[in-house]
């Protein structure tokens, strides 16, 4: 199964946002025209060998995703841990095998190696890198990469760890949540082992989305601690992918036609910066009511 989301796009309040580096223009010579040529011989390759994987575009690095974990997705200031093998492409000739422990996410330069930031822990994944997010027009002779060689990296995301202030918001969260679906009423209020909670109100009788599917749904977003309402809307295939981590967590354990409500910790929302309507460090309450999936 081959599925290409091309960049990211801040849609609304529920957004993550990403960003995307984009080459300078020239008006004398094209740029971009070696990247140009090594992505289409990237996505002949993709396009003409059938095996099942969801691509995405993440900064012109082509990233397929091979198996989806169940962990979560690493956020900025976590560290990951991470194995990784880099070929020649397309031959296939091994440069090197490597690891990462215990590094912070944002400091990760390589291109390669930066795309664990769109995938969650547990998974793995092939990143296809053009030359000119590798080792360019000069390659590399120690590590027998030749100049305007495109490489192949195979990634598997063992782990992601949070920071120390990051965990402690995290378990303060926790009790604020527990506290209050203590009081709630109906349908039991589950706790997911990402910490994520979640009331089935009405099971629905359709599909269940994935990370990498589009979505369309209603929402109500609260704040937990006040109880006030800051947003309410009806979003049309929308990448899963680029809401909130609590919601590309938790709606996964939805089936198209239901509805559910949500209680997410302030990490896996708008954490230590809040937004003009929601405090800093805030759980948030979303009532969803899944309306569509696209593939």
């Amino acid at each position: 199964m081959k599925k290409r989301l091309n960049g990211f796009l801040g849609l609304g309040v529920l957004m993550a946002s990403f960003c995307i580096v984009l080459a300078s223009c020239s008006k004398s010579k094209d740029p971009n025209a070696q990247l140009n040529a090594e992505l289409k011989v990237i996505d002949d390759y993709l396009t003409t060998n059938s095996f099942d994987y969801t691509e995405i575009l993440y900064s012109e690095v082509p990233v397929g995703i091979i198996t989806l974990g169940g962990g979560p997705q690493p956020l900025k200031g976590q560290t990951v841990k991470l194995y990784y093998t880099v070929r020649l492409f397309p031959s296939g000739t091994l440069v090197k095998n490597d690891s990462l422990v215990d590094v912070v996410v944002d400091n990760i330069t390589d291109a390669g190696l930066a795309s664990v930031a769109i995938i969650p822990a547990g998974s793995t994944a092939t990143v296809f890198v053009p030359s000119p997010h590798a080792y360019g027009s000069t390659g590399d002779a120690t590590l027998g990469v030749p100049p305007n060689t495109s490489l192949t990296y195979d990634i598997y995301l063992a782990d992601v760890k949070r920071t120390a202030d990051q965990e402690t918001q995290f378990q303060t969260d926790q009790s604020r949540i527990q506290s209050y679906v203590d009081t709630v009423k109906g349908p039991p209020v589950v706790k997911l082992q990402n910490g994520v909670w979640v009331q089935t109100n009405i099971d629905g009788t359709g599909a269940t989305p994935k990370l990498y599917d589009y979505v369309s749904f209603q929402y109500k977003g609260y704040v937990l601690t006040t109880n006030s309402q800051f947003d309410s809307q009806t979003l049309t295939t929308i990448p899963l992918l680029n809401l909130i981590e609590g919601l590309r967590q938790g709606m996964p354990n939805m089936r198209e036609g239901g509805s559910a409500t949500f209680y997410i910790p302030s990490l896996y929302a708008y954490g230590t910066t809040g937004t003009s309507s929601i405090p800093a460090n805030a759980p948030l309450i979303f009532k969803i009511t899944l309306n569509g999936i696209n593939k």
